[in-house]
């Protein structure tokens, strides 16, 4: 099967993705573990589940035994407070035990082909099934339990996507380079503040 997606303007050109997915690469994780998600956390759906999933919360990852766990742990508090069936799709490219620890917590784990973390997010949407899409990174940066928050504002209101914010939080020592906490981050908000008025 293959799946054209919109055309994206590119300075003048147009650019069309076109992946194709056969019905063996979907998911690769069709062991027994997998095939009993559906009775994880109360709502989660596993690959060969009959029930389609409203929520597909897609999480790249590499290398994050640490903290897959504790991210997997919070999509199963949300999900139950949504009571919606929902799959976890975990984009994984890890040489550590991460992919084998998101299966045996009812994630589906989809290999990419490619490296790249933007790579590990485009070969998890074409594969998911959900509704609607949650995003968000497996180093437990990300506060999973308020997806019901997001998914509140999105069936609410008429958008397309719903943006959280960390900016209310704290950053915790050498969680990220300094090069990044004060000029890179600080350069990109300028930039999409002054030139789209984003209001970050």
């Amino acid at each position: 099967m293959s799946r054209d997606k919109d055309p994206i303007e590119d300075g003048g050109a147009t650019i069309n993705f076109k992946t194709e997915i056969r019905p063996d690469e979907r998911v690769v994780n069709r062991d027994s573990k997998a095939s009993t998600a559906d009775a994880i956390g109360g709502h989660l759906v596993g690959p060969d589940s009959n029930v389609s999933p409203v929520l597909s919360v897609v999480v790249p990852a590499l290398n994050e035994e640490e903290g897959i766990g504790e991210c997997i742990d919070g999509i199963e508090r949300a999900v139950a407070e949504l009571g919606v069936p929902t799959e976890i799709v975990v984009s994984d490219s890890s040489t550590d035990r991460t992919p084998e620890i998101a299966r045996e917590r009812g994630a589906i784990v989809v290999e990419p082909d490619q490296s790249g973390y933007g790579y590990a997010y485009r070969y998890a949407f074409e594969r998911v099934r959900g509704e609607f899409v949650v995003m968000g990174d497996a180093d437990t940066t990300y506060d999973f339990v308020e997806i019901p928050r997001l998914l509140r504002v999105l069936r609410s209101e008429n958008v397309d996507m719903v943006l959280g914010s960390r900016l209310g939080g704290t950053i915790e020592p050498d969680a990220m380079p300094l090069l990044h906490q004060y000029v890179g981050n600080p350069l990109l908000t300028r930039f999409l503040n002054v030139f789209y008025d984003a209001g970050v």
